[in-house]
């Protein structure tokens, strides 16, 4: 029989009792006696339960005696093999020292006897895992790991977060629009659509200037427009028109027509619909065009059906005269208003186009106009 001193746990380890349900309410000398038991023991004796189990109170004023217990201490005691006995006490005493500080992140165990919860307690069972524990696999053979495999592998690695977010720092766009590139795993896309990735997250310029893994021949994209459209809502847009998922829409299929858009064959509104309009009519080949001269094969016939939808952009001398018409129709207004009046007589330019107009040179014309006016 071995004990050990709990300096100022008397009153503290806690007798049997239950609540109104018949479950054992916690105690500290149950979770002292389940850190024993790891030991292999059946369990321990504490003082706050004692005198019992066939010991008296002489017994127990002795072991007080030979402990030097002070007042406000209490013990415990392991009937077990020396060696036994030692591991469970030094199992109780880091338990023991556990409870002034925290408590313990562990498995537990429910206690079960004749095949059922006994009365709804738990006992600990194991500590929880850091975030750095692994299995080892049991059905698979240990594998010898060369050092020219490992070098391999480390050769071989994927990029960092920090690698990644590194190769879309001189892309010229914003650092929110970095992260969420990042966080929604889209750089490798966009590196490849800018034709300054190999496709795989890191900077590989290709030596044609043409892009990599979207479609052959296909001109690098402006970076801040191809951001945008990978971060916006232009895809789920397109999914829904053709009856697809969001994420079944290529993407080089929205690259092409962003292409014909910068190259002036398509409005900005005109994204969607013509980008519906190739994919749902069978024109866009399985798997994408296949060779530079199906790129632009497919950018030609981008670029008609816009023209034939209304999708085309107006000519600028065209807007310069539907312009210079609103602007005489509204003299009153705009003497009125100023150069505020810009933002009502955008959507009326916008209008008397007919849908084919680029806001940005709409805006840039009727500022020139409403300040020669002025």
């Amino acid at each position: 029989m071995l004990a050990l001193r709990l300096p100022h746990l008397d009153g503290n380890l806690g007798v049997k009792c239950e609540d109104s349900g018949g479950a054992q309410l916690p105690r500290l000398g149950r979770e002292l006696a389940s850190a024993a038991r790891l030991a292999g023991v059946a369990g321990i004796f504490h003082s706050d339960e004692l005198p019992a189990y066939g010991i008296s109170q002489d017994e127990v004023e002795a072991v007080k005696a030979a402990l030097g217990i002070a007042d406000g201490d209490a013990f415990v005691l392991s009937c077990a093999p020396a060696w036994q006995a030692e591991l469970a006490l030094e199992a109780v005493m880091m338990r023991a020292r556990m409870a002034w500080h925290r408590i313990p992140q562990e498995v537990r165990n429910v206690v079960v006897s004749k095949g059922e919860p006994a009365d709804g307690t738990t006992t600990a069972m194991r500590p929880l895992p850091g975030g750095a524990r692994m299995y080892p696999e049991t059905d698979i053979p240990p594998l010898r790991l060369t050092e020219e495999r490992w070098q391999k592998i480390l050769n071989n690695l994927p990029p960092t977060r920090e690698q990644r977010r590194e190769s879309l720092a001189g892309a010229g766009i914003s650092d929110d629009q970095i992260m969420q590139l990042l966080d929604r795993q889209f750089d490798e896309e966009f590196l490849a659509g800018i034709g300054s990735g190999d496709g795989n997250g890191l900077p590989a310029g290709p030596p044609d200037g043409l892009t990599l893994g979207l479609a052959p021949g296909l001109e690098p994209l402006p970076a801040k427009v191809w951001a945008t459209t990978l971060l916006d809502s232009t895809r789920k847009a397109v999914g829904e028109a053709v009856g697809c998922l969001e994420t079944a829409v290529p993407l080089a299929s929205l690259a092409l027509s962003l292409q014909v858009r910068g190259d002036g064959g398509m409005t900005r509104e005109g994204l969607v619909p013509i980008t519906t309009d190739i994919l749902s009519s069978g024109a866009w080949p399985l798997g994408g065009p296949a060779d530079a001269a199906a790129t632009t094969a497919l950018l030609e016939e981008i670029t008609n059906r816009a023209a034939a939808q209304g999708f085309k952009p107006a000519d600028v001398g065209d807007l310069s005269t539907i312009v210079d018409k609103v602007i005489a129709e509204r003299a009153d207004f705009i003497a009125e208003r100023g150069m505020a009046a810009m933002g009502p007589l955008m959507g009326v330019v916008m209008a008397e186009a007919g849908g084919a107009a680029d806001g940005k040179v709409v805006s840039e014309l009727l500022k020139q106009a409403i300040a020669k006016f002025l």
